[in-house]
């Protein structure tokens, strides 16, 4: 891989730019790894780990990873390695910059459970580093839920799914259905569509379901949904 201007450079190399705030110049980078045969990451590692103002634990971390990436392809060490050492950052400025690392524990926990997943469906000896990724990019990115909390969801979201006890809220004119569809009509396909969102709705229930509306909203009146009539409910 040997891409010679910016913009033929692949996504990675947009955040490669910079460790512990000190400039990596990914262009010389670019330019420099022609040397060694267009080996970008060899040439990133020995880039990085040369600058100055790179703390020694970093250079210890870079040494380790590019052992493990680049002469081994061991990605799997390497992201161990690479949490030690985010893990190593978060410690060492604690207290100083609070927000930096304010998500990481539940981030890595997410990252965690995805690898773990992934590895026990295609096993370690056979999981790729292209594979890996693409079940990353495919895979569900958001933290497991509680059993015990309470799931707000839109209804597109909701598709397909079933809870206990689902509360439809926003069942008012103007809302479900929506101004736009009620301005193109009671029988046009905007408004069918609204009536299949509101029946997918109140179909995620197998005990107990609760509909409900209010009478202004945003500062103005609303009428109960012509859907709640047609399911003679007022």
């Amino acid at each position: 891989m040997t891409p010679g201007t910016p913009d033929e450079l692949p996504d990675f190399w947009e955040s490669a730019d910079e460790i512990e705030g000190v400039d990596i110049n990914v262009q010389q980078v670019v330019s420099d790894s022609g040397r060694v045969g267009g080996d970008l990451l060899r040439t990133w590692f020995d880039t990085a780990r040369s600058r100055e103002g790179v703390e020694p634990e970093t250079v210890k971390a870079l040494d380790k990873g590019k052992r493990q990436v680049v002469e081994r392809l061991d990605f799997l060490g390497f992201i161990a390695t690479a949490f030690e050492w985010i893990t190593q950052q978060e410690r060492k400025l604690a207290g100083q910059n609070p927000e930096g690392f304010a998500d990481y524990d539940e981030e890595r926990v997410t990252w965690e459970e995805l690898q773990k997943a992934t590895l026990d469906k295609f096993g370690r000896d056979e999981l790729t580093l292209n594979t890996m990724l693409q079940e990353f990019d495919l895979t569900e990115k958001s933290p497991p839920i509680p059993p015990d909390a309470v799931r707000c969801l839109t209804i597109h979201t909701a598709k397909g799914m079933e809870f206990p006890h689902v509360y439809v809220v926003g069942l008012a004119e103007d809302q479900l259905p929506s101004f736009q569809s009620i301005k193109k009509g009671d029988h046009s396909r905007e408004m069918q569509e609204e009536r299949r969102n509101c029946f997918v709705a109140i179909t995620r229930t197998t005990d107990t379901l609760i509909r409900t509306y209010a009478d202004i909203y945003f500062g103005w009146s609303k009428q109960p949904s012509r859907f709640l009539r047609e399911m003679q409910l007022v």
